[in-house]
């Protein structure tokens, strides 16, 4: 776990306005911290331009936190040039701020990027255009992994097909987090159209979003068809709305065993599962104690002389044949 410098510590007076004479001093450390977070710093203007041209040939930093800065499209675009030339930057967290409609800008410049695999954007103004313009950018970042949206206005998407068509085609994220951005049941339904398709998403957050009964009807029909995504949230603050569903995803789990989180029926999927494994523990049982009795007994007929003539053939072949069949059975 890599050591990170908080500028928000009493060592760094909390809240200041850093002047370009301290940012340099404080980026200096970047050359031996890989986890830098920068809170309430204001970094626009100057300081902007000093982080950029130190990120540009830093070697050292992985994970860069510039939350609650009161960033906007303008001043990213100054950190632009960094992003396409650094080598190291695994992560960026932007959360909390005012980017808005630069958050397209920021994925174009990010597809020179060959490290960076994870993107926090929660909370920063966006809007269903967007979300239609980064999930067409990351397909083109093949090191892209993870991208969080949460609590922002995805209640407007733009052009209804290509968002689902963008879903449907994206190869490169895996993980995809969207809580409490106002997604009804119109968003819920155009982006289970694309989970449907998809073959690379895992671990999805959908939880606190205004959407109803339509809306989690989709997800039904999502785990029905798709079987790569292992992780599902869908939890709503009024947990009473999923009590009439229970019975459609008790069916829909007893198929879906690639499924390994799900909220909120968490508890249902597990008890499943147990039943599950106790049902093929019996099954286990029983074929290896029929491996093993086969085992032993061709071994007795072997050492006493008692095999006919010719069976040694297909009888040396029955034990590897028993254990690949066991085998399978294995929980």
């Amino acid at each position: 776990m890599c050591k990170k410098i908080n500028m928000d510590s009493p060592r760094c007076s909390k809240r200041r306005k850093c002047s370009t004479t301290h940012m340099a001093e404080i980026i200096r450390v970047m050359n031996c911290m890989p986890c830098l977070e920068f809170h309430h710093d204001d970094l626009n203007g100057d300081n902007m331009t000093v982080l950029a041209r130190e990120l540009t040939t830093n070697t050292m930093v992985r994970e860069l936190d510039l939350s609650y800065n009161d960033i906007c499209s303008t001043d990213l675009e100054i950190l632009f040039p960094a992003l396409e030339t650094n080598t190291t930057l695994e992560r960026l967290d932007l959360s909390i701020n005012f980017i808005g409609r630069g958050a397209d800008s920021l994925m174009i410049s990010l597809r020179k990027n060959t490290t960076l695999h994870t993107l926090n954007l929660t909370n920063n103004l966006i809007s269903g255009y967007g979300l239609s313009c980064l999930l067409r950018l990351t397909n083109q970042c093949p090191t892209f992994k993870r991208l969080y949206l949460g609590y922002n206005m995805i209640n407007d998407l733009f052009d209804i097909n290509d968002i689902s068509k963008d879903i449907a085609n994206n190869t490169t994220l895996t993980s995809l987090y969207i809580p409490s951005a106002k997604l009804g049941d119109r968003e819920i339904n155009i982006i289970c159209n694309g989970l449907k398709l998809n073959t690379t998403l895992k671990y999805l957050d959908f939880s606190h979003n205004p959407f109803s009964y339509s809306g989690i009807e989709s997800f039904a029909e999502v785990l029905v068809v798709n079987k790569t995504i292992t992780s599902l949230d869908i939890q709503k603050a009024n947990k009473n709305i999923m009590i009439p569903y229970i019975p459609l995803f008790t069916d829909i789990l007893r198929e879906n065993l690639t499924l390994q989180y799900f909220l909120p029926f968490e508890y249902l999927r597990r008890g499943l599962l147990n039943r599950y494994i106790k049902r093929n523990r019996v099954r286990y049982l029983c074929l290896r104690s029929l491996f093993l009795w086969c085992v032993s007994r061709i071994t007795t007929l072997w050492h006493v002389n008692e095999l006919p003539k010719g069976s040694y053939a297909k009888l040396r072949t029955l034990p590897a044949y028993l254990k690949c069949h066991f085998s399978s059975f294995v929980i």
